[in-house]
C-alpha cells in the first residue's frame, strides 16, 4: 500500500486481495511488487517479493451473476521494509458503518477509459461512497449488491476499469492516517466511461475472517516449519 510518511522498518506482511486468480497450491508462481508507481521504469523502492502461502475465502462464488466473498490474504516470504513511499494501512473498524457520502480514493494501473490501454503509472481517483440501494438500482439486470459490498460513484467517468481489480479503495480518518475500506471487486465490463458506479468488498464485513485467516495461515505455517526441521 502507497502512502508518503517517514516511517521506516519492517513488518511480517499479509497482503489483501480479491480472490481470483490466485490458487492456493501456486503460491511458488505468486509475487508482489511493493514501491512501484511507474511499471516501465527502473526504481530503488521497488522490491518484488515471492508468496510462502495463500488464504482464499471459503465461500468465494462466482457463477457468472454474482460475485461473493472476493476476498484473500497473500503471505510473503520475507518481511517488508518500509521506508517514505511503502507503507502500511489499517484495517477498519468492524462497526465503521456504511461510509455512505463519505469521500473516498481509488487507486490502480488499470485501464484510462474502455477500449483504452493500462496506465503505466499508478492513478488515483477521489469520489464519494454511495448507499448499497442506490448502486442496486444500476445493477438491476447483472446481479445482486450485497451488504458486504460497498459501491462508489461513478459520476464524471471517475472509477475503476478493467485491470483495477484487487486494487485498494481508502478513506482518509480525522487522525490524518488512511483506513483500507474496500476492495476492487467488479465494474461492467464495457462501463468505464459510462459512469457506472464501481463495486467493491467491503472490508468490514471481513475482519473477523482476516484475523482468523491470518491465525490459521501462521499456525499452518509453523507446523510446515517444524515438519521440515523433524525431517532435518
Amino acid at each position: 500500500m502507497l502512502k508518503k510518511g517517514a516511517f521506516k522498518g519492517k513488518c511480517d506482511f499479509m497482503k489483501m486481495h480479491a480472490s481470483p486468480p490466485l490458487l492456493s497450491d501456486r503460491t511458488q508462481e505468486i509475487a508482489v511488487i511493493v514501491g512501484e508507481l511507474n511499471m516501465q521504469s527502473s526504481d530503488l523502492y521497488k522490491k518484488r517479493i515471492m508468496a510462502d502461502a495463500f488464504y482464499s475465502h471459503e465461500n468465494y462464488t462466482n457463477n457468472g451473476e454474482e460475485l461473493i466473498n472476493d476476498i484473500s490474504l497473500v503471505h510473503l516470504s520475507t518481511s517488508i521494509e518500509y521506508n517514505e513511499r511503502v507503507q502500511p494501512i489499517r484495517l477498519p473498524a468492524s462497526d465503521i458503518g456504511s461510509l455512505d457520502g463519505d469521500k473516498v480514493v481509488m487507486s490502480g494501473w488499470g485501464r484510462t477509459s474502455t477500449h483504452g490501454d493500462t496506465s503505466p503509472v499508478l492513478r488515483f481517483v477521489e469520489s464519494i461512497a454511495i448507499p448499497n440501494k442506490i448502486c442496486q438500482l444500476a445493477y438491476l439486470a447483472f446481479g445482486k449488491i450485497r451488504d458486504s459490498n460497498l459501491c462508489v460513484s461513478g459520476w464524471f467517468m471517475k472509477g475503476t476499469c478493467l485491470g483495477d481489480s484487487g486494487g485498494p479503495l481508502a478513506i482518509i480518518e480525522d487522525d490524518g492516517k488512511p483506513t483500507l475500506v474496500g476492495i476492487i471487486s467488479f465494474v461492467l465490463k464495457y462501463s468505464c466511461n459510462l459512469s457506472f458506479p464501481p463495486v467493491f468488498t467491503r472490508v468490514s464485513s471481513f475482519v473477523p475472517w482476516i484475523l482468523t485467516a491470518i491465525e490459521d495461515m501462521k499456525r499452518g505455517r509453523n507446523a510446515k516449519s517444524r515438519a521440515v526441521r523433524l525431517l532435518l
